[in-house]
């Protein structure tokens, strides 16, 4: 029967030739893909050439969608401010402890 250490020592080797195998086939799949991508461009450009065009008239003169960005989030600004504590609140999500059961125009800035 092996020991506690034997069988460690099978685990760490067993890790260690599934990390190898893992990073070959990690690469082979890096490529495959990038073949494929070669293979689409290539079918693209000669799809392009066949309607007289180039692959940029095709596609348009950025090479597709253009990236709109994202949007700066906006400020809202304070409704209602709690002269004791200065609290502050839009009016907008959940409505404070401070101001529930009161007129809210009492405290509208």
């Amino acid at each position: 029967m092996k020991t506690y250490d034997q069988y460690q020592k099978e685990i760490i080797e067993m890790k260690a030739r599934h990390a190898t195998e893992l990073a070959e086939i990690t690469k082979a799949a890096e490529a495959a893909h990038a073949a494929a991508l070669n293979t689409a461009r290539e079918q693209v450009a000669v799809m392009a050439a066949n309607l007289g065009m180039s692959t940029a008239d095709l596609l348009g003169a950025s090479g597709g969608k253009k990236n709109k960005g994202v949007k700066a989030p906006s400020v809202v600004p304070v409704k209602y401010k709690d002269p004791e504590t200065g609290s502050t609140w839009t009016g907008r999500g959940r409505q404070p402890k401070w101001l529930e059961g009161k007129n809210r125009e009492d405290f509208a800035v």
